[in-house]
């Protein structure tokens, strides 16, 4: 037996067809598809304008050294803790060229000393400043280059720095 909601009539012939939508939701889809297409049009002209945009004078940017040399990791008792405190560090220096990494390379171990030597002699307020600290930085390149001798190190960097 057919529903009640069933598209057959009471007698069991089918029923004309279903009433039209109201005109209100027809009208609220228009509305929704014509936005669609305007957003969909304007996003469209923005990658158009933005892809094939004259472009303007490039600059030059700085990508950071092209040679850098990784002394290694630091480790060493504070100066003026009495040995309660020691610093941990990692050690990378920038070189000009190929021909000056390799300098550093070969003197490794002149570097590792000379580094252990100017950390080791810091005390902890220099350490804990981040001022001091990139004046450590200048005299540890300074320190660095009369251990190679020459200019083989442009700047230091520490990429690790724990002190405890």
């Amino acid at each position: 037996m057919p529903s009640p909601t069933s598209p057959m009539a009471a007698g069991g012939a089918p029923s004309a067809a279903a009433p039209p939508a109201p005109a209100g939701s027809r009208r609220l889809l228009l509305v929704v598809m014509f936005c669609a297409l305007g957003i969909a049009v304007a996003a469209t002209s923005v990658a158009v304008w933005l892809f094939f945009a004259p472009g303007g004078r490039a600059e030059a940017v700085s990508r950071g050294p092209a040679y850098v040399f990784r002394v290694g990791t630091i480790v060493v008792n504070v100066a003026e803790t009495n040995g309660r405190r020691y610093v941990r560090t990692t050690v990378e220096l920038a070189a000009p060229s190929s021909k000056e990494m390799r300098r550093l390379e070969e003197h490794r171990t002149p570097l590792v000393d000379a580094a252990l030597g100017v950390l080791g002699a810091t005390p902890l307020d220099s350490l804990l400043d981040h001022g001091k600290r990139e004046a450590l930085k200048t005299q540890m390149r300074d320190r660095l280059n009369e251990a190679v001798g020459g200019q083989p190190v442009n700047q230091v960097f520490f990429t690790e720095f724990v002190i405890q």
